[in-house]
């Protein structure tokens, strides 16, 4: 079984991203967003970035 489908098996696991407005940063992020394998994906920095997803949450 590959590491993405063992994340989804667990429904409560979080992601914590600090510096998600770097190239590396958004990458990460879009890349996570896309494939979904974590319940929530927190992004701290001091800027807001735009990301249209409800499994997004923002601390700045």
């Amino acid at each position: 079984m590959d590491l993405i489908k063992q994340f989804r098996q667990a429904a409560d696991k979080s992601c914590f991203i600090l510096g998600a407005m770097g190239g590396t940063g958004n990458a990460l992020v879009r890349k996570l967003v896309r494939l979904k394998p974590f319940h929530k994906v927190v992004l701290i920095g001091i800027r807001r970035v735009e990301y249209d997803d409800p499994e997004l949450r923002q601390l700045v």
